[in-house]
């Protein structure tokens, strides 16, 4: 993630059932692809899983 996007802590997610214990996001971003807003959470660099990344996935 570019430093210069801010993150909104105000809006964290507990994420579930991913690993032994709930994880807690950073919070989200929007980004524009193409004029639309996206809106991503962000989680830590040393998420404990494998994957880059859950896109498409709902948890909420």
């Amino acid at each position: 993630l570019n430093p210069t996007i801010p993150i909104d802590k105000q809006q964290i997610l507990k994420l579930k059932g991913i690993t032994e214990k709930a994880v807690d996001t950073l919070g989200i971003v929007r980004i524009y692809f193409f004029s639309t807003p996206v809106t991503f959470h962000v989680i830590d660099n040393h998420f404990p899983i494998a994957q880059q990344g859950i896109l498409g996935s709902s948890f909420f």
